[in-house]
């Protein structure tokens, strides 16, 4: 099964429909169980590790402020 992120790859996690996303570092690909992926995140503003399934990730994209200041 092909993995959606790899190690060190930036993401943007939703944990909920109506949270606010936050941004993320894939820190491992955990072994896929009953065809459900899932990852080993760490949050860039809170530095917490969590495991999340691959469908609340979503790819980062960078907004104008961060590509011009480098945040």
């Amino acid at each position: 099964m092909k993995t959606k992120f790899l190690a060190g790859q930036e993401a943007t996690w939703t944990p909920a429909p109506s949270a606010r996303p936050q941004r993320c570092t894939v820190i491992r690909v955990m072994p896929s169980e009953n065809a459900l992926r899932t990852y080993r995140i760490k949050g860039v503003a809170d530095s917490c590790e969590r495991s999340v399934p691959e469908g609340s990730l979503s790819a980062f994209r960078p907004s104008e402020r961060d590509r011009l200041f480098g945040n």
